[in-house]
């Protein structure tokens, strides 16, 4: 799937990743260490279309994504906060 990553804070690293199952895309947003191995994994949303972005500044870190429209028009866009 799509995927972003953004440094952390001690060395540690976000990953966010879209993943497909029966035709709906699902945000997850994963705590990294230094060495890559997943420390802590959160599901941020399902039926995500677009490209997902990922940003950190200090000790926030914020994820944006489009949500796929229930209909003609109605467009929306999910925002997390995290950690």
């Amino acid at each position: 799937g799509r995927v972003d990553l953004a440094g952390w804070s001690d060395g540690r690293w976000l990953y966010s990743r879209l993943s497909s199952a029966a035709g709906s895309a699902t945000l997850r947003l994963a705590l990294l260490d230094g060495a890559g191995l997943e420390l802590t994994t959160l599901e941020l949303a399902q039926r995500v279309g677009g490209f997902p972005r990922l940003a950190v500044k200090d000790d926030v870190a914020l994820v944006v994504w489009a949500e796929q429209p229930a209909g003609p028009g109605s467009a929306r866009i999910g925002v997390a906060r995290v950690w």
